[in-house]
């Protein structure tokens, strides 16, 4: 996919051509732009790519191209690696959407402090009936 100017990417892509200026406020709420350089080919036997170790080369869905510049007369050319909701963009939407349950220690331990209060307040009662009963 030829990357331009003003373009709005629908989905993460991998440079292989060209520069690119970004703006990942929509993912990251960074107001600076990023510069995104070419993947770089490693060799003719490991030519992978790594989505966490490559992310200098990654244009994120959702980020809006800046500037672009070419280099040695080719276009700036990039290359779909996730679409829909295993995009960056689509992984932030869904844990939105779908939240992880939240277990904090502090509200069990809480629950299990007031219940021991609760325990310690029905035991003082007891013991303060027991006394008034008995004397009165």
């Amino acid at each position: 996919v030829e990357i331009e100017k003003g373009f709005t990417l629908p989905c993460d892509f991998v440079l292989l051509s060209g520069q690119c200026v970004i703006n990942e406020a929509m993912l990251t709420g960074e107001s600076i732009p990023v510069v995104k350089s070419p993947l770089p080919m490693r060799s003719e036997t490991d030519n992978t790519y790594d989505f966490l170790k490559d992310n200098k080369y990654t244009l994120f869905g959702g980020t809006t191209i800046i500037k672009t510049t070419a280099m040695n007369d080719e276009r700036v050319e990039a290359m779909v690696i996730n679409s829909g909701f295993t995009t960056a963009k689509g992984e932030l939407v869904r844990s939105i959407l779908h939240p992880r349950p939240v277990n904090f220690k502090f509200y069990r331990d809480s629950l299990k402090f007031i219940l021991f209060l609760v325990i310690m307040c029905v035991i003082g009662f007891a013991y303060t009936l027991y006394f008034f009963i008995h004397y009165h």
